[in-house]
């Protein structure tokens, strides 16, 4: 995808930002850190770059989390398709014991037929 130059403005700063998202992403993407550095600032006695950095240390902390949740899901699935693995080989031996022993039935009622 191709490189865009953006134009977002956060807590008063203009910046330009590359990427290549869309530019819908990226003004949603600023305007959530606007509004919680916003926040902050209305609510305590943060500088500005301190509350970005609490801000960014909430972001850092969520990544970290989400990353070691996906990890365990990861590992959740990988066991899952290990036991999905092992009930498909044991449906299919059951399919061909159940397939002999139609056959084996149907052999033995043509070499003995019934007397009714």
């Amino acid at each position: 995808m191709e490189k865009i130059t953006h134009k977002v403005k956060i807590a008063g700063s203009t910046f330009r930002v590359v990427s290549d998202d869309s530019p819908e992403y990226m003004a949603a993407l600023a305007r959530e850190v606007d509004i919680k550095i916003d926040k902050l600032l209305n609510n305590s006695t943060f500088s500005t770059t301190q509350a970005a950095v609490i801000v960014a240390l909430d972001y850092a902390d969520s990544l970290k989390k989400s990353d070691s949740s996906s990890d365990t899901l990861k590992a959740q699935l990988k066991e899952s398709l290990k036991d999905v693995a092992v009930a498909r080989k044991e449906a299919d031996f059951y399919k061909r014991e159940l397939e002999r022993l139609q056959g084996a039935k149907k052999e033995d009622e043509a070499n003995n037929p019934a007397l009714w």
